[in-house]
């Protein structure tokens, strides 16, 4: 659930209220004045994972599957060198 700043005009608290996105808070709950809250601007929470294992990433599997099929075109071309094509 999105964590939102809140000041109240009556009281000047600072309130964090956790409330869904559609919600709009106007009651302050510590001085229990009406239509005194002022949703204030606060920067978002990101939380990082940290894991001690590494972890590969989508882009890291296509690299490794790049490298390897570019060795294995490598290997074919140089068989191929100074060969003749037949098309029948």
């Amino acid at each position: 659930m999105p964590r939102y700043c809140y000041y109240c005009t009556n009281c000047d608290e600072e309130l964090t209220i956790f409330h869904r996105i559609n919600e709009v808070m106007v009651d302050c709950k510590k001085c229990d004045s009406k239509q005194t809250l002022k949703k204030m601007l606060s920067k978002p929470l990101i939380v990082k994972n940290k894991s001690n294992k590494k972890e590969q990433i989508t882009g890291d599997l296509t690299q490794e599957y790049i490298e390897s099929n570019r060795e294995i075109l490598q290997t074919q071309k140089k068989e191929l060198k100074g060969k003749e094509y037949d098309p029948s």
